[in-house]
């Protein structure tokens, strides 16, 4: 629609979002909808960097790339591993928060309204209803303005949905011009600091996230110069920094990126390719204070090096750390069933999980523990662990009332405890067999003798974390905190962790290492 953005329905009573008070409901057309802003959102509201058009996880990107892109085995792989994980982020969150596109251009959401499944879309319905779905408008008035690129079928049926429920959709204003304002600011803007500053993070850190041998230093350092120096003529010639130009200039093969042809022939093309696309992701959730939910396989928040923005933070001690670490105690659990099922949940299915008593506690258990990190240790940890050993039963039994499935096999859940300080990474995990650490890359130079943010995470994942074992994997950063003299007081915690004697260090290999999927913290923009 154009002009002013509808006028409210005084024939309608005013609705709320979750723990929100009223709003407004506002027509166009036949469709009633929400004007929602950022205080209206849940208490654990998520964003899926998996609905991404680009995203892809590792494992598949290196035969995307080697065969110069994605071919009918890979999509069918990407696209099972990309509804597991829009039905885990449905699982693990009060509320998701959906670019509007995504519920029309991607079919792993389509699916449940337009594929002709009447449950699956009265499923769909309820969770619009119930704002568990929440469509995020950028430049957009209401849910149904038409799009001005393809798509028009399944458009057609995402507007027939909205007239048949009465929905919640959120901007960063609602106001056009501070609307405008703010996706400059908090999204291009944020966008083109992170390019250009790039060639100045700690490249072993980057190295070291991203998988590279360190043989690969100088070169990587160079083509992140390259970037900044391309983004830098870009803005002296008045044009903006967009992330399709930047896969054009250093990621695909041909002038059109949504085709996801890729030349595996460019300088770091795949490293760029995921350092790109997790800050591309991360600035709307900073932006409205959500959480963005990195996929299993992924690159994880802390590889952006944000330690050097300004932020207010508690201060946290080298002592603190070790002594709550040292508190730290879990009833470990064995012979648990996995699955590797989320792909195949239904939203029925996701809706029953999301009605039972143990979701409820699970996810109280979780915003209990973000609210209040420094609990962890006595008590907040243990009860997101064991509230979610408890949802996962509640899945497993789903998949056994069917009967017997070849998806179901022994789980072993261990409990993973990783701190981040600026490039350092202290990772304690809990097993039946006994506490194990890892001491991994040191403080960045850059940082001096200053302080640095101290990222906590706290994963329950398989023991293995291979194959059906990765599954049921959630993990959530429950600390952002600073430490102040971050390169003293990392040399001080090696030394104390190293000197406890029911402690054992172990160095796993790079090949090894992987990443669970995470509610990653949320931060403050520029």
């Amino acid at each position: 629609m154009e002009g002013q953005l509808p006028e409210p329905n005084p024939d309608q009573p005013a609705g709320s979002a979750p723990g929100s008070k009223a709003r407004p409901i506002v027509r166009a057309g036949n469709v009633q909808f929400e004007c929602l802003e950022r205080r209206d959102l849940a208490g654990l509201p998520v964003f899926v960097q998996a609905l991404d058009n680009q995203w892809l996880p590792r494992k598949l990107a290196v035969p995307a790339f080697k065969g110069g892109g994605i071919d009918g085995q890979i999509a069918k792989k990407l696209n099972r591993t990309v509804r597991s994980e829009y039905i885990r982020a449905l699982v693990n969150s009060q509320q998701l928060v959906l670019n509007r596109a995504y519920l029309y251009n991607n079919p792993i959401v389509s699916q449940d309204y337009a594929g002709g499944n009447h449950e699956a879309r009265d499923s769909f319905k309820a969770l619009l209803e119930q704002k568990v779905l929440l469509p995020y408008l950028m430049n957009e008035r209401t849910p149904i303005d038409v799009p001005g690129f393809g798509f028009q079928e399944e458009f057609k049926a995402w507007q027939g949905l909205c007239e048949e429920v009465q929905l919640g959709c959120i901007r960063l204003s609602w106001d056009d011009q501070e609307n405008q304002s703010l996706i400059e600011g908090q999204l291009a803007q944020r966008f083109t600091k992170f390019v250009l500053g790039a060639v100045g993070g700690d490249i072993p850190t980057y190295l070291r996230d991203l998988g590279l041998d360190a043989s690969g230093k100088d070169a990587l350092r160079q083509q992140l110069a390259s970037v900044s120096g391309w983004a830098s003529t870009r803005l002296a010639t008045g044009k903006i920094v967009t992330r399709n130009d930047l896969y054009k200039a250093f990621i695909s093969a041909g002038d059109n990126p949504a085709s996801r042809h890729y030349d595996g022939d460019r300088a770091f093309a795949p490293e760029l390719k995921q350092i790109f696309d997790l800050n591309y992701n991360c600035n709307l959730p900073d932006a409205l204070g959500g959480y963005l939910f990195t996929p299993a396989d992924s690159l994880p928040r802390t590889a952006l090096q944000e330690w050097q923005q300004e932020v207010k933070r508690r201060s946290v001690s080298a002592d603190e750390i070790v002594r709550m670490v040292r508190r730290m105690v879990f009833e470990l659990v064995s012979g648990a069933l996995n699955l590797n099922v989320m792909a195949n949940l239904s939203l029925k299915d996701v809706r029953e999980i999301r009605g039972t008593d143990e979701w409820r506690a699970y996810i109280q258990a979780v915003r209990d523990l973000v609210a209040d990190p420094f609990s962890f240790a006595d008590s907040g940890a243990a009860r997101v662990y064991h509230a979610y050993l408890l949802v996962a039963k509640r899945i497993t039994d789903l998949v056994q009332q069917r009967g017997p499935s070849n998806l179901l096999s022994a789980w072993t859940p261990v409990v993973e405890v990783a701190f981040s300080i600026a490039g350092a990474v202290l990772t304690f995990i809990l097993t039946p067999a006994g506490v194990v650490v890892q001491l991994i890359g040191q403080v960045a130079a850059s940082v001096g003798g200053g302080g640095a943010p101290i990222i906590g995470r706290l994963g329950i994942r398989g023991l293995t974390r291979k194959g059906a074992q990765q599954d049921l994997s959630t993990s959530i950063d429950f600390m952002n905190q600073n430490m102040a003299q971050a390169r003293e007081q990392w040399r001080e915690i090696v030394g104390q962790i190293r000197s406890l004697p029911e402690f054992n260090e172990v160095e796993i290999p790079r090949e090894q290492r992987t990443i669970d999927p995470a509610v990653t913290y949320k931060e403050q923009p520029y």
